[in-house]
């Protein structure tokens, strides 16, 4: 249901409600006496006027008396609001009628891969509404996204590349990491200390590449005599040595 045709919806039901409360003279409110309650007695009634009801008292008064029909009300109401007050359901044929949903689009089409901050960045729209807008443009399947190692990229849908292809040049595009990905992909089964050999780089180093390559799905771990073998998941595409 629509945020802003509810709150409408919801707004006009208390607005009514306290017309018609108004136009009711008076409410009896009974305070009993000491002792055994006699409601017969004209000193246990006082009547108030509804404007020496507190706000508070008042409130959760109308609620108890009209929560009954305040949900078939509102959903009347909202219907009726979409069409009085221009309210629209966000649908894949519509979603990019919106001026900022359609910069995201494209930048996350022109940029595969493109993290938060990267978008924030290019498109100048701060990062509360960003993530509003990412998320109905991943509803409505404009867009897919992906966490690859601690930080979420999108993807377009209906790009020229299938999103395995763009993680795995997302992934591949740091030399190091591609380097140590290659020499994996040449020797099934190596160890970190083949790697460490290899690339002349530490222990860490290597464990963060690792990591980066096993979070896009290029690399699988295998525990042999307590030792991790590396396995490449997919052939290089192309340059292979």
């Amino acid at each position: 249901m629509n945020r802003r045709g509810t709150l409408i919806a919801i707004s006009m039901i208390f607005i009514l409600a306290y017309v018609h409360q108004v136009s009711v003279e008076s409410n009896v409110i009974v305070i009993p006496g000491e002792g055994t309650s006699d409601l017969i007695r004209e000193d246990n009634v006082y009547v108030l006027d509804w404007w020496e009801v507190s706000p508070v008292h008042y409130f959760f008064a109308m609620i108890g008396l009209y929560l009954p029909f305040l949900i078939p009300i509102t959903g009347i109401i909202v219907i009726l609001s979409c069409f009085s007050f221009g309210i629209r359901t966000i649908n894949p044929k519509n979603v990019l009628e919106n001026k900022r949903r359609q910069d995201i689009f494209q930048t996350i089409m022109d940029n595969p891969g493109i993290s938060h901050n990267e978008i924030e960045n290019a498109t100048g729209i701060n990062r509360s509404s960003l993530k509003y807008h990412l998320r109905i443009l991943m509803r409505e399947g404009k867009i897919s996204s992906r966490k690859i190692f601690k930080t979420r990229h999108y993807f377009g849908n209906g790009s020229r590349y299938n999103r395995d292809d763009q993680i795995f040049r997302l992934v591949l595009n740091c030399s190091t990491t591609e380097n140590i990905y290659r020499y994996i992909n040449r020797h099934p089964g190596c160890t970190q200390k083949d790697l460490i050999e290899y690339t002349k780089l530490s222990y860490s180093t290597i464990l963060w590449h690792i990591e980066k390559l096993s979070s896009g799905n290029l690399v699988s771990i295998n525990k042999e005599k307590n030792s991790n073998h590396y396995y490449a998941k997919k052939t290089i595409l192309q340059n292979s040595d």
